[in-house]
């Protein structure tokens, strides 16, 4: 059976969303992938993502990093209803992050690091260290 993997992208200026799709294209061969963009116009209000990770295998958060090394400011408000969801949506969910950063923020591939420690927080499993590119 082809396991459901569900890729979770917050993109700025593309790369992050680039890599998820070839991220994607690489587990399309073993598993059922699906795709979420984090910065979406309504994305904290869509209901269906949150069957979709209940579904889901395995999580991989792909993010940019914005300002000061923070999540990009359109993913923020999704972010903050996942996190706040009663039950514990990521509670024992098999979960990978993957960051993209610049040396030249205070805080290399900070959005990484925050999600990192947010899905932790909410009993996700991070089955790999964060990856920070």
């Amino acid at each position: 059976k082809r396991q459901p993997i569900l890729i979770l992208y917050a993109s700025v200026t593309g790369n992050a969303a680039a890599y998820a799709a070839k991220l994607g294209s690489v587990f399309r061969a073993c598993s059922h992938v699906t795709f979420f963009d984090c910065c979406g116009t309504n994305s904290a209000d869509d209901l269906q993502i949150m069957s979709q990770i209940n579904s889901a295998t395995l999580l991989i958060f792909i993010t940019s990093t914005q300002g000061n090394g923070e999540l990009p400011s359109l993913s923020r408000k999704f972010f903050s209803t996942l996190f706040s969801k009663k039950g514990n949506v990521l509670l024992d969910k098999n979960c990978a992050v993957l960051g993209f950063g610049s040396s030249a923020y205070p805080i290399f591939c900070g959005a990484a690091i925050e999600l990192s420690s947010k899905i932790i927080e909410n009993g996700g499993i991070e089955i790999v260290p964060s990856g920070l590119c």
